[in-house]
């Protein structure tokens, strides 16, 4: 057999049988999928380590008799494809598919398993269809319903963003500074599901427990009570109720002011300092709780008062920047005696400051207090425990409901509404008579126009009059259509499901759905723990409720990877340089153009605009698919950070070729008995790795068995000590993480059949009382001699084999042993 691995020509010879493997129907179905990828352009390293990990296991369950359904998809819709349009002169549409195209081909390059028969992309007009279709279920069951809104616009990419795409005050792709706007918004119900949404977090077994987490906060339960206060403007005229949302309404009678957000809805009745109240609104639009807490306290009296609903006393109304719309009800009362933020608030503006906890004081801040404290200069509730007193605030008004118990949650709905072209289509008609009419579903689905104009502003959809124009599908009378497209967090929320039908179905498969989901395995970042996971949670949630599917959780088991980082190297004027402009050399690295010392930055995420980026494609030319597959899964625990250095897969190519040379050799009939077994044993190490997503853990098991048999071969005098049988083993279980390389082994060896159509091995049956290994006995670090123990023998074992042997006889038998020091498989050193 040949001496080398020559991975240019094998992969060539296997690589599209490699993407129409055929399924076991007749097996358990077994659904696994990675978050399907934007058509940016090229494929990264971070894209290839997570297919990787998703491609392991597929094959793994795949060669284990499982009817395994790994799909592959395109989230095509959109800003970047539109934002390209503008810039370069192309279509979104051609800019999208030239990308996918490019992409497609990288992937079959690294042979990923994919089911290329069920390719899909959001952007198809099936995809659109179903979309609608369930846009307009959605809408008829009241889950969907358009409202005018403050939103989060983004005055860059001119669109509306979710509260989840602000990031810090600015827009998450965008960076740009977001600002509010008051437009008409379509709207989807998730706080319906608030209840659903978490009590089913706690079925969620095999999800990170970071990311149930991080699910359980945004939505944020919380129990507390609303109060209810009278305003009254400047002439003591009673304008409206305001409610308050609060968890400690014992030290109601500590009140001295209430206070709003300042966009809140009660200030347009505010009579003073209004221009200065619009002012705070806006530099507060789009801040968080964390942000404001520990900032300045600043507010504005509106010259509204409210009455006190249990002693009728007066108190001013403030707008104030630390309270926020988006939490409680956007109203909080203050108490600065038992409140921090309140105390600080009225030092600020000289409010008074009533103590009403036993502990506190008018000079200082007691919030702190236990259940268990007393009420004071609380009135006929002064004496109760702070209990007692909620209980009776509670009961006491309960025929006018001034004061009642409150479950709220830190979610709102999910604003579905963009300002843009290359988005999903709305299927909305707008008449002046009849208002909102979906559009009929024989008429779906409704498509985007392709004549557009990308150098006017805003959504280039309002300017195509004969796409806009239409008339009402229910009077007949002149309407317009709906211009804003849907966010791609929808397309995403459901694409699961999609997958399960044919190319090309214009419906869900009700029956594969049954049969297939929820997915098994679903791969992805840990950026999208709350987002995509929560909105897919809710779509699966909400079509079940419509008894269009059963599934209330659509992933059964979730794991999140880590990313691909590289070191970032600077020249000597400050620029970043490509890994492959770099030499390393003993002193550190140098410019190859110039031969100038390079500043090296450590590791960080791989990004083109500090270019430490590893290029996919010239990793595979230069050193073979499986070779890119071994290393992106060796380095580290896959849900860790992994660091790409050319220096580690210039390692794992060497290591290929030598694991080549040894697993080419020719068995023989029985192979050495003590290496044979040796290896079962760390195959069977190697499954539960697979099996616990360990990936770093399995391939380090690879390297066991390569030195084993190494070993063995030393021994056999140049020969294979593997049987036949063993062999075939060893392929079968490396044929996942390296499919050319054993694929080509197996046909050399003349085995049967075709390697993916093999059968996974049974290693139940193999013992952990393993071969035994030649241990060397040293005393005070130096060896004198070998003792025969199985091998991962624990010490008190090894200790009572020692003492039997000729070894302690002659050296240990007569001498005072003070330490026994025992590293497992490597020694056993003995002080004296």
């Amino acid at each position: 057999m040949t001496a080398e691995y020559n991975h240019r020509v094998i992969e060539k010879k296997f690589l599209v049988r490699r993407q129409d493997i055929p399924p076991r129907p007749d097996g358990k179905p077994y659904y696994v999928l990675e978050m399907f990828p934007y058509p940016s352009g090229k494929i990264h390293m971070g894209h290839v380590r997570n297919y990787m990990i998703g491609d392991v296991i597929a094959g793994y369950k795949h060669l284990s008799g499982f009817n395994v359904f790994h799909p592959i998809g395109w989230d095509a819709f959109g800003l970047p494809a539109e934002n390209a349009a503008r810039e370069r002169g192309a279509h979104p549409e051609t800019w999208t598919n030239d990308n996918i195209a490019v992409m497609r081909e990288q992937l079959k390059k690294i042979g990923f398993m994919f089911n290329w028969k069920r390719e899909l992309k959001t952007i198809d007009p099936d995809y659109i269809k179903v979309q609608q279709t369930l846009f307009i279920q959605l809408l008829k069951a009241d889950l969907i319903y358009r409202a005018e809104a403050t939103v989060n616009w983004d005055p860059v990419d001119e669109t509306v963003l979710a509260n989840e795409q602000v990031i810090d005050g600015r827009g998450w792709r965008s960076g740009a500074k977001v600002e509010k706007k008051a437009l008409e918004q379509w709207f989807v119900r998730i706080t319906d599901f608030c209840d659903e949404l978490l009590e089913g977090l706690d079925t969620l077994k095999e999800w990170p427990q970071k990311v149930v987490q991080m699910q359980n906060k945004w939505i944020g339960k919380y129990t507390g009570y609303d109060i209810d206060f009278e305003v009254r403007d400047a002439d003591n005229t009673a304008i409206g109720r305001l409610t308050v949302f609060t968890t400690k309404p014992e030290t109601l009678f500590g009140l001295s002011y209430v206070a709003v957000a300042a966009n809140h809805a009660m200030i347009e009745h505010a009579v003073k300092h209004k221009s200065e109240i619009q002012k705070l609104a806006g530099e507060v639009a789009t801040r968080d709780q964390d942000a404001v807490e520990n900032e300045e306290k600043i507010g504005f009296d509106t010259g509204l008062t409210i009455i006190h609903p249990i002693t009728g006393e007066k108190f001013p109304l403030f707008a104030a920047n630390y309270v926020l719309s988006g939490y409680g009800s956007g109203a909080v009362f203050g108490c600065p005696a038992h409140d921090t933020r309140d105390f600080d608030f009225a030092c600020q503006y000289d409010l008074p400051i009533k103590p009403v906890i036993t502990g506190g004081t008018a000079e200082a801040c007691f919030p702190d207090y236990e259940d268990t404290d007393l009420l004071i200069n609380s009135g006929d509730y002064t004496g109760l425990t702070v209990t007692q007193a909620r209980e009776k605030l509670v009961a006491g008004q309960e025929t006018e409901s001034a004061i009642r118990v409150s479950t709220r949650f830190r979610l709102r709905d999910w604003g579905v509404s963009r300002q843009r072209y290359w988005g999903g289509p709305i299927p909305i008609i707008k008449c002046p008579d009849c208002g909102d009419v979906h559009v009929p579903e024989a008429d779906l689905p409704v498509l985007l126009p392709k004549n557009v104009d990308f150098t006017k502003p805003g959504n280039p959809l309002t300017y195509v009059e004969e796409w806009v124009n239409v008339a009402c599908p229910q009077c007949g009378k002149p309407a317009k259509r709906e211009t804003d497209t849907l966010d791609t967090f929808v397309d995403s929320s459901w694409y699961y499901l999609k997958y399960l039908g044919e190319q090309g179905a214009e419906a869900l498969d009700v029956e594969a759905i049954k049969k297939f989901a929820p997915v098994d395995l679903y791969i992805g970042g840990i950026e999208h723990a709350v987002l995509h996971l929560l909105y897919s949670r809710f779509f699966s949630r909400a079509l079940t409720r419509l008894d269009l599917i059963d599934l209330p959780e659509p992933f059964k088991r979730l794991f999140t990877q880590g990313m691909v980082c590289h070191e970032t190297y600077k020249s000597a004027e400050g620029k970043y340089l490509f890994p492959d402009d770099v030499r390393k050399e003993s002193g550190g690295h140098i410019e190859i153009a110039t031969g100038q010392p390079v500043l090296t930055e450590p590791p960080i995420k791989m990004s083109k605009s500090k270019k430490n980026v590893a290029d996919p494609d010239e990793a595979v030319e230069t050193y073979g698919a499986d070779t890119v597959r071994f290393f992106i899964i060796s380095d580290s625990p896959p849900e860790k950070d992994m660091i790409w250095s050319n220096e580690g897969i210039v390692a794992v190519h060497k290591f290929i070729q030598k694991l080549w040379r040894v697993l080419a050799l020719e068995p023989y009939e029985k192979g050495d008995e003590t290496v044979c077994q040796d290896v079962l044993v760390k195959l069977k190490a190697y499954q539960e790795y697979l099996d616990e997503l360990l990936l770093n853990k399995a391939i380090a098991k690879i390297y066991e068995i390569y030195n084993t048999l190494q070993d063995g071969v030393k021994k056999n005098n140049g020969k294979s000590p593997l049987s036949k049988a063993v062999l075939e083993k060893i392929l079968i279980c490396l044929y996942p993480i390296t499919p050319f390389f054993t694929a080509e082994l197996w046909g050399l060896h003349g085995l049967k059949g075709d390697i993916f159509a093999a059968q996974w091995p049974d290693f139940s049956g193999v013992s952990e009382a393993r071969a035994e290994i030649q241990l060397p006995v040293q005393i005070c670090g130096k060896t004198r001699g070998l003792v025969p123990v199985p091998a991962d023998s624990e010490e008190a074992h090894v200790i009572a084999l020692v003492e039997k042997s000729d070894v302690y006889d002659r050296y240990l038998r007569a001498e005072a042993i003070k330490k026994v020091i025992y590293v497992k498989n490597k020694i056993i050193n003995y002080v004296v």
